[in-house]
Order: structure tokens, then C-alpha cells, then sequence
């Protein structure tokens, strides 16, 4: 577990403080999904029999993968090597975490045969994650918020719809 001190981020947040800048970001799109009404009506008694509707499906990408968004991919040039090394850590746990704004990071946790990275670099490189507004300190130990205009598992629109939070 890293130690409080070795994290230098100030503020320590009870939700995630990035939504609100997201939301901001929020847009309307007309859904590709129709619908028609139909009635099937008994012609002698105009009794309705039964109701239906047609649908068009809508396709979407089965591939897992995390979004990079262009706020997140113009900030990698400033990363640090190490902060460009707990970027791969944290979007491994992204990936693992769909619709999630928490990700978990604890170098004690790491499996160092996948990343290799030494505990004051690691502490560098998350202080540099929180310094880029990639992630934020939650007030759980190594439980940090992920910032969605940036990063981002999943369906971004669904999950602030449903976010309680804010």
C-alpha cells in the first residue's frame, strides 16, 4: 500500500470531481433506433387484438477497448516517463472496469512481471497522473478518480445519465 505522504495530490475527494466538466460537455443525437405503432384491430368489433412495433437495430463495437479522448491525448507529451508508465498501469485497471470512475493503485498490488516499476517511480508517476488531471485522490486508500474527458471505459453519456452525484 502506498503510504498517504508519497502521494501529493492536496485534496482528497468523497466523489469524483470530474464529471461536472464532463457534463458540460454533454450533447443531443438523434437516436438511430425507430419505432412505429402498429394496432391489429378486429374489424367487426374494432377490439383491438394486438399491438406490435417495428425496430431497427443498432450496431455498436463488441471490441473491449478504453477511449482515449483528444483532451487525454494531447496531455501524454507532457507525462513523465513515469507518469507515462502508471498511464499503462491505470488504463489496464480501466479496462478491467467497464463504467467505472474508480480505478485501484497500489504498487504493493502490481504484478511486477507485467509492470516493472520501482515504488518512488511509481509514486512519481501517479503524483504526475493527479498533477494532469488524469486521475484525483478519493478519500479511500489507492482508490482514484478516473476524469472522463480523458479516459474512459464504456458509455460515457450512459454513465453520467445515471450518476447520482451531481
Amino acid at each position: 500500500m502506498n503510504s498517504p505522504d508519497s502521494i501529493k495530490a492536496p485534496n482528497k475527494h468523497s466523489k469524483n470531481p470530474f464529471l461536472r466538466s464532463v457534463r458540460s460537455q454533454e450533447g443531443e443525437k438523434r437516436a438511430t433506433q425507430k419505432l412505429e405503432n402498429l394496432v391489429l384491430t378486429n374489424s367487426e368489433t374494432q377490439e383491438t387484438v394486438a399491438t406490435g412495433g417495428i425496430w431497427t437495430g443498432v450496431k455498436y463495437d463488441r471490441t473491449p477497448f478504453v477511449k482515449l479522448f483528444a483532451e487525454g491525448f494531447l496531455t501524454l507529451s507532457k507525462l513523465t516517463s513515469p507518469g507515462l508508465r502508471v498511464l499503462e498501469i491505470l488504463l489496464a485497471e480501466v479496462q478491467k472496469n467497464k463504467e467505472a470512475d474508480l480505478a485501484y493503485l497500489s504498487h504493493t498490488a502490481l504484478d511486477q512481471s507485467t509492470h516493472k516499476i520501482d515504488k518512488n517511480s511509481f509514486s512519481r508517476g501517479v503524483n504526475n497522473l493527479i498533477e494532469h488531471q488524469f486521475i484525483a485522490r478519493s478519500t479511500k486508500p489507492n482508490l482514484f478518480f478516473i476524469n472522463p474527458a480523458k479516459i474512459w471505459n464504456g458509455d460515457r453519456l450512459y454513465f453520467l445519465q445515471n450518476e447520482n452525484n451531481y
